[in-house]
C-alpha cells in the first residue's frame, strides 16, 4: 500500500488537508480496514476473530499506514514537527 500510495503522492497530496480530500480518504481509510480485518481474522482462531481486540488492532495498523505517508510527506514540504 505504502509504494501505492508514494506512487501516487501528487494525488494524495492533491486530498491531503481538504474537505473533499478527507471524504476520499475516510472512503479509503474504511476499505483498508475491511481488508485488514480480514486478513486478520483469517490468522486467528475463529472465536477470536470478532473480538473487540481485533478490532482495536485493525484500526490502528489502517491509522499507522494513513499516518505515515501524512506525515512524511509533510516533513518533506517542511512542517515543523510536533516532537
Amino acid at each position: 500500500m505504502l509504494a501505492h500510495v508514494n506512487g501516487h503522492r501528487h494525488l494524495f497530496l492533491a486530498m491531503a488537508g481538504k474537505r473533499s480530500g478527507a471524504a476520499i480518504q475516510n472512503v479509503m481509510h474504511k476499505r483498508v480496514i475491511d481488508l485488514l480485518r480480514d486478513d486478520l481474522k483469517a490468522m486467528v482462531a475463529r472465536s477470536d476473530a470478532h473480538s473487540t481486540i481485533t478490532d482495536a488492532i485493525v484500526e490502528f495498523i489502517a491509522g499507522g499506514l494513513f499516518g505515515l505517508p501524512m506525515y512524511g510527506w509533510a516533513v518533506k514540504l517542511g512542517y515543523p514537527s510536533r516532537s
